[in-house]
């Protein structure tokens, strides 16, 4: 790989401070402690190097259905995170970012729980780094598995991977690749490369950074050490069918990266993989070669579902840690109570993303406040790219959520403290299965600015609760908003990210839960909706049918370009929801509202009335 440009950590020189690294040690099926690098870690931390490298923290990302951090809680320099939706590496190493720039290190140490350290290998990746004429990328160590070399390897133009031998140095400019266990990142060079695709959540994660690093001109560095890793994608016949699916798709989505001559040869690499896997093991052969067709999609590259009810049970129980998504813009006046009635809430297990959109007040002051005081609850993301709207800025903290469950927060409201309690209850109550989008939301009671109770109902106020109960409004209605929202992992990957035609993160989240998985109205008001004059979006009295279509009358111009927009925009997401790879979607339902958006006004307002719109307001939007 060729040089990339210096970002601003500094090579290590004699007698300099040492930089400091975050340690992520992803798990599965067993406790922290039984992970093979553990023992190394724990002395790293209890003796940071004065010079070259430290560890400063350890995360510990555990996968496993259960979490295993007994006995690890207030332990000094480590964080435990469980996710029970099982994230894979990809939410793991992203986590891991986020949370080195948190803690101010410069260096992200890449682990699973099958690496052996030797306790020599931060001192061999320093000298590395010093003998680099500028920082590197990454720093990467040779791996074995048993006496055979797997790191780091070469993909060749055809996209083929082959793993060097232990004496041999990558040729210059050549497309390094390496195992990501035991792998030194530049924390910097990493977020560079933006959020790990989606569909990458376990296998090729590692073949995507180190290909995206090339990409950007990035150095790789091969460090004197030498670990061993117990690789657990070698023998093809023990492989369950959802792995070696993951990783044929792994290799698919990698020639996303890589150049025409790749793609040109996957099709004779694939049909050479089948051959290989249908030989080793039939059942997944059979299921491959339905994958290679496109009969399957990319959920079988997935662990399968327990389908028993005690199974079933456990997946609901974990099913809980929420993370919440929370721009701030010149909030000061009412933050400071919102964030209070998060704090209240009866369901303790989340954790709030706060991203600062461009205040010009004391808004990220009370933030900082609050998460001095509370650090495991509030996490405030900071990317330098001030202010990009509502939308743009919960595109960009969404690719930072890693728990099971995800909903959006104002900055100006006030939640009753049984609102994330009901908001879990009411999705476990659904009993989606993990692949498919799930959508909790509720009504609210609006105040004013003094949270003095307005309307005890906003469904009710705006004459939309027929609409609001079962989204039977939508596409042409909306009657939910965003803060009322809470989802699971599956409805967070097919909505995000928010496409440009959307008007509004709430409408389009709505219209996936529609026509691409399942949604519950909680129709208790849960949360105080505060009405001051600055809201992005407030409440209003809904004029009668009458003075509606008198006010269009008299602005009969300026209605009909509003209404051919605002169809437009239906059109564009309807058609952006049938170009995402959703397994769930209903397709039928997408095209049947499609057809009557292009359709004749016979069409169209039968369409409506069909689907449960009342006649006046069918009568309205047939005029559309």
């Amino acid at each position: 790989m060729t040089p990339h440009s210096p970002s601003t950590t500094a090579a290590p020189t004699r007698g300099a401070p040492a930089q400091s690294v975050l340690a992520v040690v992803v798990i599965y099926g067993r406790t922290p402690r039984q992970a093979l690098a553990w023992e190394t870690l724990c002395a790293w931390l209890a003796e940071p190097a004065a010079a070259g490298l430290a560890l400063r923290h350890v995360l510990v990302y555990d996968n496993s259905p259960q979490p295993s951090s007994s006995g690890l809680a207030g332990t000094p320099g480590l964080t435990y995170r469980h996710d029970a939706g099982n994230g894979g590496t990809r939410a793991a190493f992203m986590q891991a970012a986020a949370l080195a720039r948190q803690q101010g290190c410069q260096w992200l140490l890449l682990l699973d729980h099958d690496t052996r350290l030797p306790g020599t290998l931060l001192d061999a990746m320093a000298r590395a780094i010093g003998q680099a004429p500028d920082t590197p990328a990454a720093v990467v160590p040779r791996v074995r598995h048993g006496e055979q070399p797997i790191s780091p390897a070469l993909i060749s133009d055809l996209g083929i991977i082959r793993a060097l031998p232990l004496d041999a140095e990558p040729p210059p400019g050549s497309r390094v690749t390496a195992v990501a266990s035991g792998s030194l990142l530049d924390v910097a060079a990493f977020e560079a490369l933006g959020p790990i695709p989606a569909h990458l959540w376990l296998d090729g994660v590692d073949h995507w950074i180190f290909a995206g690093l090339h990409a950007r001109r990035g150095t790789v560095r091969v460090a004197d050490a030498t670990l061993q890793h117990e690789l657990s994608v070698v023998d093809v016949g023990a492989m369950p069918a959802w792995r070696l699916l993951s990783v044929l798709a792994s290799e698919r989505a990698l020639l996303e990266v890589l150049p025409w001559t790749a793609r040109l040869a996957y099709p004779y690499r694939l049909l050479r993989h089948l051959q290989r896997i249908s030989r080793a093991n039939p059942a997944a052969g059979r299921l491959a070669r339905q994958w290679a067709l496109g009969r399957l999609d990319d959920a079988a590259a997935r662990p399968p579902r327990q389908h028993s009810q005690a199974a079933s049970q456990r997946q609901d129980d974990t099913m809980t840690t929420v993370t919440l998504l929370l721009p701030v813009y010149n909030g000061e006046r009412f933050l400071a109570a919102q964030l209070d009635s998060l704090l209240a809430q009866t369901h303790a297990d989340w954790i709030c993303l706060v991203r600062d959109d461009g205040s010009s007040d004391g808004s990220m002051a009370i933030v900082q406040r609050y998460q001095a005081r509370h650090p495991d609850r509030f996490r405030i993301i900071e990317d330098g790219l001030g202010n990009l709207g509502t939308v743009k800025c919960l595109n960009t903290l969404a690719q930072h959520v890693d728990t099971p469950l995800f909903g959006f927060c104002d900055q100006d409201d006030v939640w009753l403290p049984r609102k994330l309690e009901a908001g879990v209850r009411a999705l476990q109550g659904l009993q989606a299965d993990a692949g498919v989008p799930a959508l909790a939301y509720c009504d609210m009671t609006v105040t004013n600015e003094a949270l003095e109770p307005l309307a005890p109902s906003f469904w009710n106020m705006i004459r939309g609760r027929r609409y609001a109960v079962d989204l039977r409004g939508l596409p042409v209605l909306n009657m939910v908003a965003g803060c009322t929202m809470l989802g699971n992992r599956a409805l967070l990957q097919a909505a995000f990210p928010v496409p440009p035609c959307a008007p509004m993160h709430d409408y389009w989240v709505g219209l996936v839960a529609k026509f691409a998985g399942r949604a519950v109205a909680i129709e208790e008001p849960l949360m105080l909706y505060r009405q001051h004059g600055r809201n992005q979006l407030g409440a209003g009295t809904q004029a009668s049918l009458g003075q509606r279509v008198l006010r269009r009358i008299k602005a009969l111009d300026r209605f009909v370009a509003q209404a051919r927009t605002a169809r437009q925009t239906r059109v564009a997401m309807l058609n952006e929801l049938l170009a995402r790879p959703v397994a769930s979607t209903n397709t039928v339902a997408c095209r049947q509202a499609l057809r009557a958006e292009h359709g004749n006004p016979v069409s169209r307002l039968a369409y409506l009335l069909r689907h449960g719109i009342r006649p006046d307001h069918a009568f309205v939007y047939w005029l559309a």
